[in-house]
């Protein structure tokens, strides 16, 4: 059931059971972003991806998108060749992790995509990151 809005230039108000059910999936799928219903509800880019998350290799590549527009991985490195140059970025340098995604086999997307949620959910603090996302990371050197 969608609500109507109440501007024109407001997005319209999302259900939200929607947003639950989809931001569950994400989260099933180690994407969902933080605040992921709330976001869902305000944000349609971050709807668009909670509702394709049935699919997590689908709701990787277009979670991907969001942050890194058309540096989507369309190279043949590996996902820890990616991950190790993301890792010499400056910190919150996201344009410079983006082009080290976008060397990476198409095939590391969701791996790659998981090691990204993770890290901006950690704010990129490094003690969370250790803490919360070595068995992301540890994914994606294995692959």
């Amino acid at each position: 059931m969608l609500l109507a809005c109440s501007r024109a230039d407001e997005p319209e108000p999302v259900a939200a059971d929607v947003c639950e059910r989809g931001c569950a999936a994400a989260g099933s799928c180690l994407l969902a972003p933080a605040a992921c219903v709330a976001r869902c509800r305000g944000e349609p880019a971050i709807r668009a991806c909670v509702d394709v998350a049935s699919d997590c290799t689908v709701a990787a590549r277009c979670f991907l998108a969001q942050t890194c527009g058309p540096h989507a991985p369309v190279g043949t490195g590996t996902c820890r060749s990616a991950l190790d140059c993301m890792l010499a970025c400056p910190e919150r340098d996201l344009g410079c992790g983006c082009r080290c995604t976008e060397r990476a086999d198409p095939r590391h997307t969701l791996a790659l995509a998981r090691v990204g949620t993770c890290v901006v959910a950690c704010d990129f603090a490094e003690p969370c990151i250790r803490a919360r996302c070595a068995v992301a990371i540890q994914t994606c050197w294995l692959q």
